[in-house]
């Protein structure tokens, strides 16, 4: 496991009670400037917000059906906080989170897509770095990751590293789980 996620999901279990308390927000943000390397700064937040998330989206299936909930009340604070922590780093997030569901779904995605292309020689270890980046880019949103996939793989048809053949079934695979992504693909890809 890595570091990072381990730290992170140490600090949300440990933490998870006081998402409503005023403690939280501060107690995040001592323990992301606690992590010296911005990469690393930004996986942490991140997984922070993808908690809340989650954690937002629990209470609402169960037992926050009212919009005076305590819980509809901590969370656009604390994901305003988190946003804005990141948005410090430089990081612009969208609206359009990947849940940890999502998110995890498309590593696996990308994981078998790096499988599938480990017959291409040619060109291999810039589409296994590509393919590592994009999952490095999840903090994006889904709308501009998956414009960043589709342009990722375009630029590989673009430049022989692969044929259409060989790019379509990796977009399909992609498309699957988040819907079509050919209005997002260079013409010819």
């Amino acid at each position: 496991m890595n570091v990072i996620r381990q730290l992170a999901e140490e600090f949300t279990k440990k933490n998870r009670n006081y998402y409503e308390s005023k403690d939280y927000l501060p107690k995040a943000r001592q323990a992301a400037h606690e992590i010296d390397s911005r990469k690393d700064r930004i996986d942490f937040l991140t997984i922070l917000l993808e908690d809340q998330v989650k954690w937002i989206m629990e209470h609402r299936a169960t037992n926050c059906t009212s919009p005076n909930c305590s819980y509809e009340k901590a969370y656009p604070k604390n994901s305003y906080f988190l946003n804005q922590e990141l948005a410090r780093l430089g990081v612009n997030v969208d609206e359009d989170a990947f849940t940890p569901e999502e998110r995890d779904s498309m590593l696996d995605r990308l994981d078998q897509i790096l499988k599938d292309l480990e017959q291409i020689r040619d060109g291999q270890g810039i589409i296994a770095q590509d393919v590592e980046d994009l999952k490095d880019l999840m903090y994006l949103g889904k709308r501009k990751w998956k414009r960043q996939f589709a342009g990722t793989v375009g630029d590989w048809v673009a430049a022989g590293m692969v044929s259409e053949a060989v790019a379509k079934p990796l977009v399909e695979k992609i498309a699957g789980a988040m819907g079509s992504l050919s209005a997002y693909l260079p013409a010819g890809a």
